[in-house]
């Protein structure tokens, strides 16, 4: 192989690869707070998370469906404009209240996991 073609394959996969990483980067930045789980976020990356909402949509396939799980994350006791506060006071209370389920090993309150569900149809 030419020289000139190794650098010019090595360099178009670089922009590849790093392209890939902007457009995911991307997608977490802007993605809908009710579609991120803000705890997860902070231990696991983005893969683990589609994983972990791929699991649990089919493992409960009546919930596999963007319209119901936007709603069941949004059901939240008080009118706040602070969504993304409302839902993690909803996944403490879902801890508290002992509304857990266990995908791929992990512990979710009910909500992580439907924010992860949703992540993964979105995603």
């Amino acid at each position: 192989m030419k020289r000139r073609n190794f650098i010019i394959i090595a360099s178009l996969a670089l922009v590849i690869a790093v392209s890939w990483w902007f457009v995911r980067s991307f997608q977490l930045l802007f993605a809908s707070p009710v579609a991120k789980p803000d705890y997860l976020l902070r231990i696991l990356d983005p893969e683990a998370i589609m994983a972990i909402g791929i699991k649990y949509r089919q493992q409960f396939p009546g919930e596999d469906d963007k319209k119901f799980l936007r709603g069941a994350i949004n059901q939240t006791p008080e009118a706040t404009s602070d969504i993304e506060h409302a839902i993690n006071t909803k996944v403490d209370e879902d801890f508290a209240k002992g509304n857990v389920v266990v995908i791929n090993g992990w512990v979710l309150a009910l909500t992580e996991a439907r924010q992860c569900a949703l992540f993964s149809i979105l995603a």
